[in-house]
This record gives structure tokens, sequence and C-alpha cells, in this order.
């Protein structure tokens, strides 16, 4: 018996799949389709990340506590209001307070590396009866856990996480020509640490403004002694001297 010639299904099959192929590519309409598909899943966040950038928002994660502060400071002077910042040791849960129209907000500036939990909150909403202020308010790099926010809402803790900061910095981003800060230490920074020295209870000198970028600048310390430095290190490496 002569064997089974199966050449023809193959050949069958290679026209069958080449056929598709040309279908496919020549069927403009359904990669418009794919595309707007992919623009509308992909495109939010290709924009948010782009929007987060432009704030400077790594710059930002990368900062200490301190810097973070200091970083807020100038924030919400331009925001217009006036800016008093509590010592930096046993500041009872709040770090700055913010005053415009008469009404005083404590400010809890949380600089992490994840969602910002509940004891952020708690100590929000115990500072603000202490500095005697009308309103409590929790500004963070990061977002905040559910928990975090359902316990803000029945503490009436205001919650400012990483999109709304970003925002915030958006709003100010007016070019070299930007106000600095005006610093008002509060009555309780007057008083130092047993901790800290006499002198960090002083009054400190206004972050400048970098003047290649407009971003606040925030004080470094390297082995020649301090300066200031731009927030936006390493994208920004402009230096001032402090002398």
């Amino acid at each position: 018996m002569e064997p089974f010639d199966t050449s023809f299904l193959t050949k069958s099959l290679f026209e069958a799949v080449w056929q598709a192929f040309r279908w496919l590519f020549s069927a403009w309409y359904m990669w418009a389709f794919i595309l707007f598909i992919f623009a509308l899943r992909v495109g939010p966040h290709l924009f948010e990340t782009w929007r987060l950038r432009k704030a400077g928002m790594p710059e930002i994660d990368r900062m200490t506590g301190l810097e973070f502060e200091k970083y807020l400071e100038i924030l919400f002077n331009r925001l217009g209001y006036q800016v008093e910042r509590t010592r930096y040791v046993g500041d009872q849960g709040g770090d700055l307070i913010i005053t415009r129209g008469g009404e005083r907000t404590l400010v809890q500036a949380k600089r992490h590396s994840k969602a910002v939990g509940n004891k952020a909150v708690q100590e929000a909403a115990a500072a603000r009866p202490h500095y005697k202020c009308h309103h409590a308010m929790v500004v963070a790099n990061q977002e905040f856990t559910q928990a975090a926010r359902e316990l803000a809402k029945s503490n009436q803790v205001e919650l400012l996480g990483r999109r709304q900061l970003a925002e915030m910095v958006l709003s100010t981003q007016v070019g070299p020509a930007a106000p600095s800060a005006a610093v008002t230490p509060v009555a309780a920074s007057r008083t130092p640490s047993p901790s800290t020295p006499a002198a960090a209870a002083t009054t400190p000198t206004a972050p400048p403004t970098c003047q290649r970028c407009g971003r606040p600048m925030v004080e470094r310390t390297s082995a020649r002694g301090k300066f200031w430095g731009c927030s936006g290190f390493p994208k920004c490496r402009n230096i001032v001297s402090m002398e």
C-alpha cells in the first residue's frame, strides 16, 4: 500500500495562517481599536506618573523627615499661610502650625516609604488642642490606609496624601522668582530640648529658592560644613553657601 500523502494538509494550514495574518494587518480599524483600548488602560497611569515626576515627588521621597518638614514649610508659605515650626525633638505630634484668616491648623508631616497608618492621625488629633489650633492635618508623601482614613474622619483630621501634595506643589511652581518661606518659630521651639543644643532653638534662616529650577532648597551637611542644596537633587545639583 502506498503511504498517505499529507503535504496538502501542511500547505493548506500554511495558506490559512498566511491569509489570517494578511487580513489582520490589512484591517486598520482593528489596530485602531486595539490602540484605543491600550490608551484607555495605560494612558491615565502614564499621565499620573508624569505629573508626579513633574511635581518632584521622586526627590521628595528621598528627603529625610526634617527636610520634608522644611519643604512643607516653604510650600505652605507660598500658598499664603503664615508658617510656624515646632521644635524637632519633643514636638508632641505637631511639626508645623499654619495660619490664614485667623484659623490655625496643626500639621503633622510624614515622609514614609509606604502607606501611612493610624499613628499619624492619632498624633495630629492629640497635638491640635496642645497647640491651641482650630484644625489638624496630616501631610504625607504616600497615601493613607483605609483604617487611617476612617480614624481621620471620626476625629476631623484632614488628610493630604501623595496626589494632593503633588497638586499643591504644581500649583506653586512659578519659577525662580518664587518667594522663599518666612519662618516664625512657635513658642514651644524657643524652649530647647534637653537633648538639643540651645542654638537649635534660635530662629532659623529662611531656606532660599533654587535659582536654576525654582524648587525650594534644603539644608545639607558635608565634611566642610552646612550648605543649601536643591531639593531636586540629583536632577538639579545647585548649591548655595550658608555663609
